[in-house]
């Protein structure tokens, strides 16, 4: 149970990281296939980021973003 949670934590806090870096870059007007060469991430993912991302628009809400996608 221990690992398991642990594993969870450390995906989870990778999302985080994720959507930060997506909002950074979106922030400076990148295009979202920009953003996904630059981030080296699956073209959908950044996609599915971006699209939740441009709903809290104008502060780009890390947590918001992370409590719909996750």
């Amino acid at each position: 149970g221990l690992e398991q949670g642990l594993e969870q934590g450390l995906e989870q806090g990778r999302s985080v990281l994720l959507v930060e870096q997506v909002c950074k870059k979106l922030k400076k007007n990148k295009s979202r296939e920009q953003i996904a060469e630059e981030l080296e991430e699956d073209i959908y993912i950044i996609h599915r980021i971006c699209d939740v991302a441009e709903e809290v628009i104008p502060r780009y809400d890390v947590e918001k973003i992370c409590e719909i996608i996750l």
